[in-house]
């Protein structure tokens, strides 16, 4: 078994170092080998989670698990701030259970940031409204937002401008 533990995973009652190893044994994988048949360890749903969300797991590792049939390996790779671009773009077409982990990514691509901060669901736009990557722009046009306010004002980088904006608009 790679990533030696002999207490077995957490997921199955070992402890969080036993995992840890576990996990540090697989992010050198390769996409291919990933997908290979011939390594079914590395198929295993809580290890291509832990694998999604290592900050060292390669680009082309998390491209592929982009695509990954669990909704909770998505998930994984839309909060993993080494996730690439297309990777996070791939991950924005997928069930709505995984925008706000992908808004709340400092590495989400403007261009999803834009198109999140009008989505229907407070939880994402409050996720657009924190991001440290989201730009003036957005927070501003979130500002008419009642909903989302609070997120803006909460963080101390936002732009003395926003700020003005949204005093303004909640005067009203």
């Amino acid at each position: 078994r790679r990533g030696g533990g002999n207490g077995g995973s957490a997921a199955d009652g070992g402890t969080h170092a036993d995992q840890a190893g576990e996990v540090a044994g697989y992010t050198h994988l390769s996409a291919d080998q990933i997908r290979s048949d011939q390594c079914g360890e590395q198929r295993d749903q809580h290890v291509r989670i832990a694998v999604a969300k290592h900050p060292s797991a390669p680009t082309d590792t998390l491209k592929l698990l982009a695509t990954d049939p669990e909704c909770q390996v998505r998930a994984g790779v839309a909060g993993n701030t080494a996730s690439p671009a297309d990777a996070l773009r791939q991950v924005a077409t997928d069930s709505q259970d995984n925008f706000p982990a992908l808004v709340e990514n400092d590495s989400a691509p403007i261009d999803l940031l834009r198109r999140f901060a009008a989505d229907p669901d407070v939880t994402v736009r409050w996720g657009v409204a924190a991001s440290a990557a989201t730009p003036a722009d957005v927070l501003l046009a979130l500002a008419d937002d009642p909903e989302v306010r609070g997120c803006i004002v909460a963080r101390p980088e936002v732009p003395v401008e926003v700020l003005i904006t949204i005093a303004a608009v909640a005067a009203n």
